[in-house]
């Protein structure tokens, strides 16, 4: 089961059902960045509250960051259908000029071309739809695309547009 929780949503707890005698709880926290208007200018990050197991606090965490300064070097991932997920693909580009990642099938993450954070994309609350890639980053030959997918998707590739999309 899958649950997402952001910071505009009016029931801020979960309650979920572990079926088996062992089970595995895993929590992403991913740092949207601040608002600094209105009334979330406090804008408390991550889990902010105890988190209960029955009638337990839980105590025995174990942690990993997803550092996104150093992307992965393996991308075999098979059929896993979990999320997140690192994708990667290489592509050629005859002549350097700036142009747009379209992130269309794509639901929300991160775009980096040659090792460099294009930025965030999150299509389901838009307002853009590409991210813009500089001509200078772009190699003719053996350019890299990785792609840090939080939610899911239903593409399969990735397409290079030369007018943004804003919505």
């Amino acid at each position: 089961m899958e649950k997402t929780i952001y910071i505009n949503d009016q029931e801020k707890t979960v309650q979920l059902h572990f079926p088996n005698e062992m089970n595995t709880l895993e929590i992403l926290v991913e740092n949207m960045g601040r608002a600094n208007y209105g009334k979330h200018l406090t804008d408390k990050k991550g889990i902010i509250r105890n988190l209960w197991l029955g009638e337990q606090y839980w105590f025995d965490w174990k942690m990993h960051v997803i550092e996104l300064d150093v992307l992965p070097s393996d991308y075999a991932g098979g059929k896993e259908e979990r999320f997140p997920k690192f994708y990667q693909g290489s592509f050629d580009a005859s002549e350097c000029h700036d142009t747009f990642v379209d992130t269309e099938g794509f639901i929300k993450g991160n775009v980096f071309v040659n090792g460099f954070n294009l930025g965030r994309y999150w299509n389901a609350m838009g307002p853009q739809r590409t991210l813009y890639v500089p001509g200078p980053l772009l190699k003719e030959k053996d350019n890299t695309i990785t792609i840090l997918e939080l939610e899911g998707t239903t593409a399969d590739e990735i397409t290079l547009v030369d007018q943004p999309k804003l919505g």
